[in-house]
């Protein structure tokens, strides 16, 4: 998966992500760790995202890096026609705030950037709503996520 960018170039030349066909491949040479669990998550987001998006085109799903050096995991949309449809954080829990923070600050730049009026955190098993001054950003357990 490639960083989002409106130049061809930067997207050659961007850092990438590698994201296994099954998430279960990671768990078939790695130790079970919290941080084994927290990529296997963001994998199973990753993959559910692409299957949503039916053109398989190269930045349809890509990472966003912001200028403040912030990141949001996913990005769906036309980097070229530079239109978010969505953006997706994702991690286990939100239960440190430093974790909110740093999620929730990521998002509210990105929806501010983008004009994005809803956005998603997913987790392992939390769910909530947060009004922002940028719009709502919704909080849901993977398996809601992935139902919607």
């Amino acid at each position: 998966m490639y960083d989002f960018s409106y130049s061809a170039q930067k997207i050659r030349l961007g850092g990438m992500r590698l994201y296994a066909a099954d998430p279960g491949l990671y768990w078939a040479s790695a130790p079970a760790t919290d941080d084994g669990l927290a990529f296997s998550l963001e994998t199973a987001v990753y993959l559910e995202l692409r299957r949503r998006r039916k053109t398989g085109r190269l930045g349809d799903v890509a990472m966003l890096k912001l200028p403040s050096g912030k990141e949001v995991d996913f990005i769906e949309g036309d980097a070229v026609l530079g239109e978010a449809s969505s953006l997706v954080q994702v991690c286990l829990d939100l239960e440190r705030e430093s974790t909110r923070k740093r999620e929730v600050s990521a998002l509210q730049e990105a929806m501010a950037r983008f004009d994005a009026r809803e956005s998603a955190i997913v987790t392992l098993d939390e769910e909530k709503t947060l009004e922002t001054p940028e719009g709502v950003i919704h909080i849901l357990p993977a398996w809601k996520w992935l139902l919607r």
